[in-house]
């Protein structure tokens, strides 16, 4: 591909290098695209140009700026108590693959992510259902709320018949941070959560946050 054309995104133009003497000699790597040293399933490499993923990001592919990589949550007062240890069981698998450091907080006002259980219409626009639809919400990067819908039987650890807290919060802790849902049925971004389910982090929801947040880029240069 010859300099002179932008990149376009992930999923399309991988490299471009500039024309032979007297060009400059450059060459470029899209760095929205994932890349590693060699390769590997579901990586960009020599033989097999591209994988499709299937994570997805919301329109304009918001995401947190870098000085709220440390956030606060907490639940309003008596509302679900024992769900703070599965959440924050889910916001450190989060921690774990990310920049983002998550503080459990006394203080529900000045929490930047707050979290509850609540019925129906509860004064957010967004009311639930009734048991057997809506699991919860949450409302994106500029509003921090992340709400369960407390007539679905929810648990700490889910088992048949009963929703996980841990994995739904899973979830929508990837929304609040800006993924959208997966197009495919093994990431924890799908949308929707079977009961007893007890998924995990795949590495779809994975390469998605990283690549979001610019934790997958290598920066190429070319030598004297």
């Amino acid at each position: 591909m010859i300099i002179g054309s932008p990149f376009d995104g992930q999923g399309g133009i991988l490299v471009h290098a500039s024309r032979p003497p007297p060009g400059d000699g450059s060459l470029h790597f899209d760095a929205d695209e994932r890349w590693v040293v060699g390769a590997v399933p579901g990586l960009v490499n020599g033989t097999n140009p591209h994988i499709v993923s299937h994570y997805s990001f919301f329109p304009d592919k918001s995401r947190r700026p870098d000085s709220e990589l440390h956030l606060t949550y907490e639940f309003p007062t008596g509302n679900h108590r024992e769900a703070v240890k599965a959440m924050s069981q889910a916001f450190q698998k989060w921690s774990s693959v990310t920049k983002f450091k998550f503080h459990y907080t006394r203080n529900y006002e000045n929490a930047k992510l707050k979290i509850g259980f609540y019925r129906r219409d509860h004064e957010d626009r967004s009311p639930f259902d009734s048991p057997g639809g809506v699991l919860a919400h949450a409302f994106g990067l500029g509003n921090g709320r992340l709400h369960f819908d407390e007539d679905e039987r929810c648990v700490v650890v889910a088992v048949p018949g009963a929703f996980g807290i841990r994995k739904v919060g899973l979830r929508e802790i990837g929304h609040v941070l800006g993924l959208g849902h997966s197009t495919v049925e093994a990431p924890i971004m799908r949308p929707y959560v079977p009961d007893g389910a007890t998924k995990d982090l795949d590495e779809d929801d994975i390469q998605g946050i990283k690549i979001l947040y610019d934790l997958m880029r290598i920066y190429c240069g070319i030598g004297p």
